[in-house]
């Protein structure tokens, strides 16, 4: 008699449905962690941006803005040095952002001045991004970027509005 190797037909259901269980309560999680990644993707985006116009603003001299787009930041944003986005002066244009939540308090344009100090507007911006699947009260899924007026940028992580 021939010694037969392999799996029979019961062994491998009963395998696939171990699989399907564990992929089952595993998918939650990762949608999380995806959502997780891209508001930290974005979030630090923004601030490469603002990095941008701060450093631009320095390098030639003159005021620098990063300016939302129609809408808010949420529809993208561009950094331009004078008249605005799309003229001459743009230095550079971002598209806008997927599946996230942006609270800028309604402030649209931020200027940069010759000495990277932060001259619009007077008060310190706060702009938070969240997924836009975020419950409130969620802990630490959403981003919180800080401009004082001195120009410096911080991120934080903070629970979901």
């Amino acid at each position: 008699m021939k010694n037969v190797r392999g799996f029979t037909l019961v062994e491998l259901i009963i395998t696939l449905a171990v699989m399907a269980i564990a992929l089952a309560l595993a998918i939650p999680s990762f949608q999380t962690l995806f959502e997780n990644n891209r508001t930290t993707t974005q979030a630090n985006e923004l601030v490469a941006a603002m990095n941008l116009a701060r450093s631009e603003a320095i390098r030639i001299g003159a005021s620098v803005s990063v300016e939302a787009a129609p809408g808010g930041f949420q529809n993208g944003w561009c950094v331009h040095v004078g008249a605005g986005c799309g003229t001459i002066d743009e230095l550079r244009t971002f598209p806008a952002m997927n599946q996230i939540t942006i609270d800028s308090l309604g402030e649209t344009l931020i200027t940069f001045d010759a000495r990277g100090v932060k001259t619009l507007p007077v008060a310190q911006v706060n702009i938070t991004l969240s997924p836009s699947s975020c419950p409130p009260g969620d802990m630490n899924r959403a981003r919180a970027i800080n401009i004082n007026n001195t120009g410096r940028l911080s991120i934080t992580r903070i629970n979901c509005p």
